[in-house]
């Protein structure tokens, strides 16, 4: 379908709320849209950015199909990104998690950020299983019995599938620290989840932009408490 099928004054209002908002922007960001040939529908390209750990470290790419019964249809959300988490499927190469749970409540007059917002809170809350469809039925067991294993999972899980995060300011320095160690530590569960939570680093990185590219820098690392705690297992060398 065109996009001249649907109207063009709600789908620039659509588009100017999902590219010029600020509140839409700190958990969507817009990359761009146009008429999917090969659906014949008009189609919004995005990442959805949570804000809760461990998922706030990666952004999840999306495809927003508009259909030409907008807005008295609800937009059909499908991820691209494959997120560990129960209101998706355990499926690495397609990624899909349920968008029935929202549609008996849209209406004509919703926006589709708030759909967005929608998603956004669903990665955000695993536990509120009330609102989402269950499609992970393990990744549920495992939340509900050991919090910590299934964080650890899901962690990495985001590092290995996830997008970068856009337009972020600051990121967190002591999980980027993590990512480093977690292979000096050869992914072991068990000795990584010994790392000190606190003292041993400073809080950010500085984030340099140069128009499309970002510089990361390190401002400071506490590097002694850090190689002081790796030598305990003899797995980190100074002179690297």
């Amino acid at each position: 379908m065109s996009a001249y099928s649907i109207s063009l004054k709600r789908l620039a209002s659509e588009l100017k709320d999902l590219t010029k908002n600020p509140e839409v922007q700190s958990y969507f960001q817009y990359e761009n849209s146009g008429n999917d040939e090969e659906l014949k529908q008009f189609c919004i390209f995005g990442y959805l950015l949570p804000r809760t750990e461990p998922y706030k470290y990666g952004s999840y790419k999306v495809r927003i199909i508009v259909s030409s019964e907008f807005p008295f249809k609800t937009p059909s959300v499908q991820l691209l990104t494959y997120i560990y988490h129960p209101a998706v499927n355990d499926d690495v190469s397609k990624p899909y998690f349920c968008t029935a749970c929202d549609c008996s409540e849209w209406m004509p007059s919703f926006r589709i950020s708030r759909l967005i917002k929608y998603f956004v809170n669903v990665i955000d809350q695993p536990e509120a299983n009330k609102t989402y469809c269950l499609m992970n039925a393990k990744a549920k067991e495992l939340f509900d019995q050991n919090r910590a294993e299934y964080i650890e999972k899901a962690l990495a899980m985001v590092q290995k599938y996830s997008c970068p995060r856009p337009n972020q300011s600051t990121i967190s320095l002591k999980f980027a620290a993590k990512q480093m160690i977690r292979k000096e530590l050869h992914f072991d569960l068990k000795k990584f989840s010994q790392l000190p939570e606190q003292g041993f680093l400073r809080n950010t990185f500085r984030v340099i932009s140069h128009e499309r590219n970002a510089e990361y820098v390190i401002a400071t690392i506490e590097y002694y408490s850090l190689v002081q705690f790796l030598s305990k297992f003899k797995t980190f060398d100074e002179t690297v």
